[in-house]
């Protein structure tokens, strides 16, 4: 009897699948919702975390050109960027403190050609779960909203 238990617990771990954890996330930046100017951003944004804090590399082309202080990307509330109205705000907690994403840390210089490359850190809040899903938004040097992608 006792054999027979121990092929049945053997049987059982041998069908659990190992989950590999990536402390990463990634989004693919395109033209921001609604956004009717003359910009045509894409790009892409890599975040790696260490527990709250994040490490945010962005890679941006089609960007303002020359755009220095005040271009930022931010997380944003939302969870979609094909509905401009659902985007939402920056993206952080405990709700009634600072905001994190209004420093000079979370913007971006673009060269003459509008790209950028860029990295900051910051803590937003939350751990990677729960920025999972979240757009992030490119903003151009009058805070105008031309670039999108949902965090995966």
């Amino acid at each position: 009897m006792k054999a027979v238990n121990i092929l049945l617990l053997c049987s059982t771990i041998s069908r659990i699948t190992p989950t590999v954890l990536s402390s990463d996330l990634r989004a693919t930046i395109g033209t921001y919702p609604d956004y009717d100017g003359d910009l045509v951003v894409s790009g892409d944004v890599e975040i790696t975390f260490d527990e709250y804090a994040m490490s945010f590399l962005f890679n941006g082309k089609g960007l303002e050109a020359g755009c220095g202080p005040g271009c930022g990307v931010h997380i944003h509330t939302g969870t979609t960027c094909s509905d401009a109205d659902l985007v939402g705000g920056h993206y952080w907690a405990p709700a009634g403190t600072e905001d994190p994403w209004m420093n000079d840390v979370t913007y971006y210089d673009s060269n003459s050609s509008g790209n950028a490359i860029g990295q900051f850190s910051i803590e937003n809040g939350y751990l990677m779960e729960g920025n999972v899903g979240h757009a992030v938004v490119v903003h151009d040097s009058e805070g105008v909203r031309v670039g999108c992608g949902i965090l995966g």
